[in-house]
């Protein structure tokens, strides 16, 4: 089991350009299923879960070419809708769902795995394909499938953004018009949507609350950049913030950031905005917030959640943190727990107080929870451990080299 060895307590320092986003590419190479010709994607970034849904692209009969950055995949040569086990190992691998239904008729996929924060039914998913015209079965294996796929109006029963993907992905292919009601509102649908458009697809009001897509459009093969990752760039101007150094980050728009800016600005981290780069420097004496609530884009994101908690147990009064989506975001307190911080738990509630905190040995649990725990080591002037740190491999691309060039004393064992 690899871990971080951290020695904190000293100001990061510099500028990160931003990865490319893999919430935002992963349906994107699930989708690309339903054109049938070659598309290239270029700034892909080396992490685990870009390498499964790889893998199980190729499993299903797509050749993949990488080129230093790009990945070019031939998806004509997918004959097979039925995909194996790796799909258990990436959350996001639900999707395929939606494009192999497009193009075949039916998908059958094992349940879907990835990080361990929380239920995440699919039944949002499996409401939408019936109202499409498709007959569901769920058991240790999700078999969807239809004679027609008909376009239908579907009014999601929360805006979830992987029943909002996978509805727009199967509606490109489907007779008619499908409406998507009560959709989700990330930035990377609406990246969805533009990827989707250039291969051929007629999308209406991506980043709104209704969707419209024209189905049975012509598909043709593209090359296409994603949009860069919004979390990587909390997660940095979290690091910055709670180190009490500065630094700036490249490549995302500050809107797709609001949520997010909102709490430095609030706790008087001075932000500059110029186009595409971000600049924050710490507060010498943060102020304090009285409540955080998690949700839906435009709310504060659950993936930021677990990152910015050390840097509330640094303000200088009580933080409620209300998390709205998944019931095991909290792990990572009760790991921050192990490090002395005084936290305590009120159903859907964590209770933050400020806290001082020391070194000493935690697990990341999931992808979100380590990005939190190695900020926490960076803040703290002593020697903390990071144990099972595969999990970061899921979702940063060589965090441990762009925090050192920030400054951080990090190595991996």
């Amino acid at each position: 089991m690899k871990e971080y060895i951290i020695e904190g307590g000293k100001p990061l320092r510099g500028e990160i350009c931003l990865q490319t986003s893999k919430n935002a590419l992963l349906p994107m190479l699930a989708a690309g299923i339903l054109c049938q010709k070659s598309v290239t994607f270029t700034e892909v970034p080396q992490i685990d879960d870009i390498k499964h849904m790889l893998e199980i692209l190729s499993m299903l009969g797509a050749k993949i070419n990488r080129m230093g950055k790009s990945v070019t995949i031939e998806y004509e040569g997918i004959e097979n809708c039925v995909a194996d086990c790796a799909c258990q190992t990436i959350r996001a691998s639900v999707c395929l769902i939606g494009a192999l239904v497009g193009r075949f008729g039916r998908a059958e996929i094992p349940l879907p795995g990835g990080c361990q924060i929380g239920m995440r039914p699919i039944d949002i998913h499996l409401d939408g394909f019936q109202k499409m015209g498709c007959r569901t079965l769920v058991g240790d294996t999700v078999i969807v499938e239809c004679k027609r796929l008909t376009g239908a109006k579907i009014r999601l029963r929360l805006p979830s953004v992987g029943a909002t993907e996978n509805m727009m992905i199967a509606a490109v292919c489907a007779d008619g018009e499908t409406i998507i009601e009560n959709a989700a509102r990330e930035p990377e649908i609406v990246d969805l949507a533009r990827f989707l458009s250039a291969m051929g697809a007629k999308i209406k009001g991506a980043g709104t609350k209704k969707i419209v897509v024209q189905g049975k459009a012509q598909l043709c093969g593209t090359v296409f950049s994603a949009q860069k990752d919004r979390i990587e760039g909390g997660t940095f101007l979290t690091a910055f913030a709670a180190t009490g150094g500065e630094g700036e980050i490249i490549g995302v728009s500050a809107a797709d950031l609001a949520p997010i800016l909102d709490i430095f600005i609030k706790t008087a981290c001075n932000i500059r905005v110029k186009n595409d780069r971000i600049y924050l420097k710490s507060a010498r004496a943060p102020k304090g917030i009285r409540k955080i609530v998690t949700g839906p884009h435009p709310a504060f994101p659950t993936d930021m959640q677990s990152i910015i908690l050390p840097y509330v147990l640094k303000w200088p009064r009580e933080c409620q943190i209300r998390e709205t989506l998944f019931e095991n975001r909290f792990l990572c307190a009760k790991e921050l727990q192990r490090l002395g911080a005084n936290l305590s738990f009120r159903g859907d509630t964590l209770v933050v107080c400020p806290s001082t905190l020391y070194g000493g040995a935690v697990r990341a649990t999931d992808l979100r929870c380590g990005a939190g725990l190695v900020i926490a080591a960076l803040s703290t002037p002593s020697i903390t451990v990071v144990k099972d740190i595969s999990h970061l491999r899921r979702g940063y691309e060589n965090l441990l080299e762009k925090l050192s060039v920030l400054g951080a004393n990090i190595r991996e064992s």
